[in-house]
């Protein structure tokens, strides 16, 4: 009962209201009521970090197409 006497005083203090649901009907009617009270429509923007792996890859494809050049064009290439 405390908590319930400290949130209604929070309640005046502030200018809200408490809100008691004792069911699931009674629950019902306090988001309805809450939904009538609440004026503006919810704004927010959503930011997306992309974090970009494809360097370390394209640089170790570059090294393995350095390599392979410079094995067939090289003294490796008599082998084959």
């Amino acid at each position: 009962m405390a908590i319930l006497f400290l949130l209604e005083r929070l309640a005046v203090v502030t200018g809200g209201r408490t809100f008691v649901a004792t069911d699931a009907g009674a629950l019902d009617e306090v988001f309805q009521t809450i939904s009538t009270l609440e004026e503006s429509p919810i704004k927010s923007t959503i930011r997306t970090r992309y974090d970009e792996h494809f360097g370390y890859w394209a640089r170790l494809a570059l090294a393995l197409l350095l390599i392979d050049r410079l094995l067939v064009g090289g003294p490796l290439s008599r082998l084959s």
